[in-house]
Parts: structure tokens; sequence; C-alpha cells
């Protein structure tokens, strides 16, 4: 039976970075996108390991190739603001519009943030306003608050 992510991190005695990342590498090679996605947080951030963004980003692409919500949207940030892979906009917006669909709030307000501000989109406040609107009703507290702020001014 394959091991599972759960399984690779209760095999690893607390502190045993090493023995982790071999885990979550191995079912991250098998295809396991949340695993991946998990892999580029860990490369990125340097979590028992020196920080290769280089390598998160390869996780992190990986992972969004499947749909995986977290990582398009993790990859969007990193185009939009130009870390660990060249600044493109554009790129962004394709990665949010895919991680937002799938009903990922924190997509969706980095969406509404692009159309509000025009960001190699056409400043749209009507479809800023209905992303953060749909980031507030997915339980997004931040969006929430920017819309009431909208609502009120």
């Amino acid at each position: 039976m394959a091991e599972t992510f759960e399984d690779g991190l209760a095999a690893a005695t607390p502190g045993d970075f090493d023995a982790a990342r071999r885990i979550l590498l191995s079912l991250a090679e098998q295809g396991q996108a949340a695993v991946q996605n998990n892999l580029g947080i860990v490369f990125e951030k340097g979590l028992g390991v020196s920080p290769d963004h280089p390598e998160a980003a390869k996780w992190y692409r990986l992972a969004a190739g499947q749909g995986n919500a977290d990582a398009e949207n993790s990859l969007g940030l990193r185009y939009a603001q130009g870390q660990m892979v060249p600044q493109d906009n554009k790129r962004a917006i394709e990665l949010y519009v895919m991680a937002a669909k799938q009903g990922h709030s924190i997509a969706q307000t980095n969406l509404a943030a692009m159309y509000a501000s025009g960001q190699d989109v056409p400043e749209d406040r009507q479809e800023a306003f209905k992303w953060l609107t749909t980031a507030a009703w997915h339980g997004d507290e931040y969006a929430a608050g920017l819309v009431k702020q909208l609502v009120v001014s």
C-alpha cells in the first residue's frame, strides 16, 4: 500500500526533517499534488533544508499543473511579486483565475486586487467587487472587511 502524506509525517520523529523530506519527496515524485505543494513550501521557507527557490518553484509548478488551488495561488503570488520566478502579472492572473474558480478565497482576493488596480487587466471595479464578495462568501475575513469598507464609502 502506498504511503500517504500523513504516514510520512507520522514516521518522522519530531525534528527529523531529513526523514520527513525523504518521505515527502517519494510521495511528490509519485504525483501527489498536495504533497508537491507542501514541498514547495518546505523549499521556499527552508524548513529543515536550505532555502532553494528554484526547487520550490518546481514543486509549485508541478502541483499547479495538476490543478492544486493552493499551488496555483502560491505560484500566482510569486509571479505577481517577481519572487522565485520572473515578474509576470498576466501569468499571475491566469493562476489566480484557476484557483479562484475552485473556490480558493485568497486567490479570489488576489484576483480582485488585480482588477481593482488594473494590473495587466482592464481596471474593472465591478469584477473586483465580484471576486471580493465571492471571497468573503467563502469565509475570507479580510475580503469581508474590504467589502464592508467599499459598501460604506
